[in-house]
């Protein structure tokens, strides 16, 4: 429904979700960091990603980020050789949008910005 005044309002929510590894994930021997972030534009959403920030020597970059779905629930994020390893439930084919409840253990290797961020999966029990 509109606003009285006629002003459309937009809701845009972009939130921390305090999960986070270091690693030197871009091999340069600087310590670099791997957060997970949640974002939200009004609706029953709550998408969730895995954002590399790399180390410039001075700061921490926001360089890559890659999506890891709607609801998606986080058991453990740990790093491994340079590479992210997250525990997570996502939906099954017959799960419902409140409940995602088949496991799966996600490796994510950061790579140069010119390259997207490399995925594999392996299912839990």
């Amino acid at each position: 429904m509109p606003h009285p005044s006629g002003v459309r309002r937009i809701h845009y929510r972009f939130q921390y979700d305090n999960h986070y590894v270091y690693g030197d994930f871009n091999q340069d021997g600087l310590k670099d960091a791997a957060v997970i972030v949640t974002e939200n534009e009004g609706g029953s959403g709550e998408f969730r990603s895995l954002a590399f920030l790399i180390n410039d020597g001075a700061t921490l970059v926001h360089r890559q980020s890659t999506g890891l779905g709607d609801r998606a629930i986080i058991k453990s994020l740990k790093e491994d050789h340079g590479k992210v390893i997250i525990d997570l439930l996502v939906h099954g084919p017959h799960d419902s949008m409140a409940g995602p409840t088949q496991r799966v253990k996600r490796v994510y290797e950061y790579l140069t910005p010119s390259q997207a961020s490399s995925q594999s999966d392996e299912q839990l029990d």
